[in-house]
């Protein structure tokens, strides 16, 4: 039975223990195998509470996980390295370097084959505080668990440092007068037995209050304190000592003989735990514990209220003659003459908890509207809870209570409906539980998570401009670098040159385009692609940017959908993929590329008809912390240089993108598969042929294409695009922004065609120049261009305008412009 101050404070036994306290209240276990600290078993609770109570180093391990909690103390003793990292860690990853040493030991306690002792051993423990060797004493307790393998739940490590002098006898003696000055501090009851007898060897305060403060030292429980041997102490005391195994319990009665012979009774939750010597034999039994009679009194006030709740019902309903107007009320449903709502029953804490919010206490007999007239917004609220409640149904709310000025409280409200002996509803019982330091600690969690995640957004975002900066100036140094030295090349050596910034040029736009994938602004123009044919007209490419010792195998099953893509996109996330795949096998391998069909999935990401598109490689894998990071965007483990950290990065943005989705299944020294789903498509793909882009082709002459207004207020990129479109044999006139074009379109001079930036300075952009110049010169054709495409694709695709994404070729240019003058030409009068 579950006090109600237990309920009240269901996480009491996580209370106190100073800092190690408060980081093991605001950990996440809901995330681990142990779930919330709610659901714990009450042996695991009883350890907890017991190991943050302790001024002593501590060390707890639980379940077949061996997760890890410890106590300020055993803070002290592992250095920043592992503190605080360690709370919450699975044992053999924490203790990596010394789990051949205590891994056996734990393994030996965890199948229930007994404790273990070790004394002064050296352990090679790696902290910034005492580099190298130290030697620690410690016991290995088993924690007794019946659902548990074994019997076992988990192992309880008491332990004390002695690295600077291992064996030296007055450090056992110091350490033995610090263990006294702990039993002193300690708040929960402890006590020393020694020997089968159980004599008592040392106590604490809080022990001698529980018993009345009887003489104990040098005595034998039995003869300290007989009534422990006829209520079976005396006999569990013998079984731990006997088995070696501890005994934990909670909420046990013990009764004695106080002062005056007064009969004294106290109910507590305690651990008997043997303590052993260094050849594995019980020398005597460490008990420890806490004093919960408050708790039980609360428990048997509540049991007393059930047990006499009919009874009370049955009196009040005699003595002010209201049993039929409640009746009325719950058998038609209709409300009753304010006869109803009368208070049959209340407990004490009830009515403090009431009266501390408007003044008066309830009683048998008040009428609870009429208690609530004072808030009659709570009061309406309040009667559909007893309405509900008193028609039959049983539910919980959550409500706020107070105000501001008041003292905001928070309570959970369990409702029943109140029956009589013959099955009839009479009425309604409520239970109310204060949750307001629950609710105020989810207050403070929510916010420090909001910070959490705000830092984690700025560490994002370094991350980010970091990796940008790095890439392009790699980038600009090859283009910066070969502009300076070219006019001084031999023509050859010239030639190379251009050639490596025409490659740094093309790098460029492709990491471009991965961030614009990864922020889903890159526009897509997806179309009906069919996969064998697409992976297939890639074997070259692959071939091409791949190692020799790594093999690729393509196998796609027949009748595989076609799918609804960007066909260059796939192909850069699939040619990514594989180069991320050639560097997990820095020894050679295979790359298997294969896709299935996928119907009728529906997850939270995926629903409908896929195909999955997967590429597997034999190489390293990962471990589950790189696995759990590989979309950040440049998160990578190459080399600096090596790689953008992009590649997954514009994978994910690419599937998201698409309606489709991308997950990774990886296993150290397993290799790694990536699986893209790409979303169905009834459209048929194109032809066998295959759009290719082609290097445009020498213009021995160039044929004149007419008078071109550019609006572009950056210098160099103005230069640059004024060289290609005289290249393509335009007259090009330039302005900086859509103002200046306006003018110059109002000079009376000539243009057949308007090539304009869409974010430049002024009051218009590219979009509204495009709009005024439909109003002024309709049939001048207007080309848009940007480098942030998705900034101005709705926009300009709702006005029927073309944008060319930075940066282009040569030819893309003249396809975009030759267009535009098309359509013109088509939509002008005959």
């Amino acid at each position: 039975m579950i006090s109600p101050a237990a309920a009240k404070r269901p996480l009491a036994f996580l209370e106190g223990g100073g800092e190690m306290g408060e980081r093991t209240r605001a950990f996440d276990w809901a995330s681990t195998p142990l779930g919330a600290p709610e659901t714990w078993p009450a042996q695991l609770k009883a350890a907890v509470r017991l190991l943050l109570s302790a001024r002593h180093p501590m060390l707890l391990w639980w379940g077949p996980q061996l997760i890890q909690f410890y106590n300020d103390a055993y803070s002290r003793s592992i250095g920043p390295q592992r503190h605080p990292s360690a709370l919450g860690q699975r044992g053999h990853e924490c203790w990596e370097e010394i789990w051949p040493l205590i891994g056996p030991r734990i393994e030996q306690v965890m199948q229930g084959r007994g404790d273990v002792w070790s004394e002064n051993e050296p352990a090679p423990i790696t902290r910034s505080d005492a580099p190298g060797e130290t030697h620690w004493t410690c016991s290995y307790s088993p924690i007794d668990e019946p659902d548990a393998p074994h019997g076992v739940g988990g192992v309880l490590v008491m332990c004390a440092e002695s690295s600077e002098q291992p064996f030296a006898q007055h450090d056992h003696l110091a350490e033995r007068d610090q263990l006294k000055d702990l039993f002193q501090q300690a708040p929960g009851f402890m006590a020393l037995l020694r020997g089968p007898q159980h004599v008592f060897e040392m106590v604490n305060p809080a022990y001698m209050r529980l018993v009345g403060n009887q003489d104990l030292l040098g005595k034998t429980v039995a003869d300290a304190l007989p009534d422990t041997v006829k209520q079976g102490y005396v006999d569990l005391l013998d079984e731990v000592y006997r088995s070696g195994k501890a005994f934990t319990t909670t909420g046990a009665r013990f009764e004695f003989a106080g002062a005056n012979a007064r009969r004294v009774e106290r109910y507590v939750d305690f651990v008997y735990q043997p303590i052993t010597d260094t050849g594995g034999a019980v020398t005597g039994i460490f008990m420890e514990g806490f004093d919960v009679t408050s708790a039980h009194s609360d428990a048997e006030a509540v049991r007393e209220l059930y047990d006499t709740l009919e009874q009370r019902v049955a009196d009040a309903v005699t003595e002010r003659n209201i049993l039929a107007d409640v009746v009325e009320f719950s058998e038609t449903h209709t409300m009753a003459i304010d006869l109803c709502y009368y208070v049959l029953a209340v407990n004490k804490s009830y009515s403090d908890e009431f009266e501390s919010l408007y003044g008066h206490r309830p009683k048998v007999g008040d009428n609870l509207l009429e208690m609530l007239k004072g808030d009659p917004a709570r009061g309406e609220r309040m009667r559909g809870f007893w309405d509900r409640a008193i028609n039959g149904e049983d539910f919980h709310v959550s409500e706020t209570f107070g105000s501001a000025a008041n003292d905001m409280r928070h309570y959970d409200m369990r409702f029943n409906a109140l029956k009589d002996r013959s099955g009839k509803r009479v009425g309604a019982f409520v239970v109310v539980y204060d949750v307001t330091d629950r609710a105020s600690e989810q207050a403070r969690l929510a916010e420090a998570e909001a910070r959490v995640r705000q830092a984690q957004k700025i560490e994002a975002i370094g991350q980010l401009t970091g990796g940008v900066a790095h890439d392009f100036n790699n980038l600009l140094m090859v283009i910066s670098g070969g502009l300076e030295v070219m006019d001084e090349l031999a023509p050859a050596r010239r030639e190379k040159v251009i050639a490596g910034m025409r490659q740094a040029v093309e790098k460029g736009a492709g990491l471009s385009r991965q961030l614009l994938a990864f922020s889903r602004r890159q526009p897509l123009r997806p179309e009906a692609v069919n996969l064998a044919r697409k992976i297939g007209g890639m074997r070259e490419m692959l071939d091409r940017s791949l190692r020799g010792d790594v093999h690729v195998e393509v196998a796609f099953d027949s009748g595989l959908w076609p799918v609804e893509v960007d066909p260059g996109q796939l192909e850069l996330v699939v040619l990514n993929l594989a180069v991320n795949a050639r560097d997990a096998m820095p020894g050679g391998g295979t790359i298997r590329i294969g896709a299935r069909n996928a119907p009728a999935l529906n997850d939270e990401e995926l629903f409908g008809d896929y195909v999955e598109l997967s590429i597997a490689d034999t190489g390293t894998g990962m471990m589950p912390e790189v696995l759990a990071r590989v979309f950040e965007p440049f998160f990578t483990t190459k080399e600096i240089g090596k790689g953008s950290g992009l590649g997954l990065a514009q994978a994910h943005g690419f599937a998201k993108a698409s309606r489709g989705a991308v997950r990774i299944d990886s296993e150290p020294r397993k290799g790694t598969t990536v699986f893209l789903y790409l979303p169905r498509t009834d459209k048929s793909p194109v032809g066998d042929e295959e759009k290719q882009e082609s290097e445009t082709p020498g213009r021995e002459q160039v044929q004149a294409q007419g008078s071109l207004l550019l609006v572009e207020d950056d210098d160099e990129v103005a230069a640059l695009t004024g060289e290609m479109l005289a290249t393509l044999g335009y007259e090009v006139t330039r302005v900086e922004n859509a103002d200046a074009a306006l003018g110059a379109l109002a000079g009376g001079q000539s243009f057949g065609i308007v090539f304009s930036d869409v974010m430049m300075p002024g009051q218009l952009d590219g979009i509204d120049l495009s709009q005024e110049i439909r109003l002024r010169r309709p049939g001048l054709p207007v080309v848009l261009t940007t480098g942030h495409v998705e900034a101005a694709k709705q926009k300009a695709e709702a006005l029927g305008l073309s944008v060319l994404p930075k940066p282009y070729r040569l030819q893309e240019l003249e396809t975009a412009l030759g267009e535009a003058r098309k359509q013109a030409r088509d939509a002008s009068p005959a």
